[in-house]
């Protein structure tokens, strides 16, 4: 059964070549697809069957993607506020206690407040991969997710979390076309070298990218000069990490000089 929907009397912004917007237009929308877009009135008396929805006064553009995310996260708004060192003091024994279906719960309102803020594709990293991914599917929510995995000083660590984090990316891969697994090392001081150097052969292998926090706090950036003698950016270009397709959120506290290595590696700095 074919389903469609018209969305009319919008302003378009359309995003192609020549970057044209588009007003008093219309969009039909048939089996998920945008099958046409013109002006409002030519289209009108095309598709007497579709839904409609008068959009008028309002503007129809891509979705955004949002390129950091943790969202289940959202049962946990605000706890650190105004805490030094909240992460590591607050955050880090909460998370410790949270259950699979602690993260299902919070990536459904956080998914769901991600849609209504108009991002429909998220970049999300966090325990319990698998109740993010069951989430996202039922909103309808694409994302890109990994399971965190840390070797040290984390609310979860150990070999598990590395072999579920490559395992999550296998069992993923091609299942749905909502969900796109990725591999998700947590920082560069919180993942061995070992660790590191068999994820970023796991993506290689899987053709899946790598997402992690870098250069996120002073104790991270402290951590890996006192035991690498390096910026955090420089240790990962050392090891051979740095690539396409990796992703490095934060990215606060990094040499001038380091900025050079995300373009000389094609690696991608997310500020968050």
């Amino acid at each position: 059964m074919t389903s469609c929907v018209l969305i009319e009397h919008a302003t378009v912004v359309t995003m192609n070549p020549q970057r044209d917007i588009m007003y008093d237009a219309s969009i039909v929308i048939q089996n998920e697809r945008i099958f046409a877009l013109g002006n409002s009135d030519e289209l009108s008396g095309e598709f007497p069957g579709a839904d409609r929805i008068d959009a008028k006064g309002k503007v129809v553009l891509p979705g955004l993607i949002n390129c950091h995310t943790h969202i289940p996260m959202s049962l946990q708004k605000g706890i650190t506020l105004a805490i030094p060192d909240g992460l590591y003091r607050v955050m880090w024994p909460v998370e410790k206690n949270l259950t699979a279906e602690d993260v299902y719960i919070g990536a459904l309102a956080g998914g769901a407040e991600a849609l209504l803020g108009g991002s429909t594709t998220v970049i999300d990293h966090y325990f319990h991969a698998e109740q993010t991914a069951k989430a996202v599917t039922e909103l309808g929510l694409r994302a890109v997710i990994g399971h965190t995995i840390m070797s040290r000083l984390g609310p979860i660590t150990g070999e598990q979390e590395l072999e579920e984090g490559i395992d999550f990316v296998q069992r993923w891969k091609e299942k749905h076309p909502l969900v796109i697994p990725c591999l998700a090392p947590h920082a560069s001081d919180t993942v061995s070298t070992d660790w590191l150097l068999k994820l970023r052969q796991a993506a290689s292998d899987a053709g899946a990218g790598l997402h992690l926090h870098l250069a996120q706090s002073m104790d991270e950036r402290d951590f890996i000069a006192e035991q690498k003698n390096l910026g955090c950016v420089e240790y990962l270009a050392e090891i051979s990490f740095l690539g396409r397709d990796v992703i490095g959120a934060h990215c606060i506290f990094i040499k001038e000089e380091e900025m050079d290595l995300f373009k000389k590696f094609g690696a991608n700095p997310v500020y968050c």
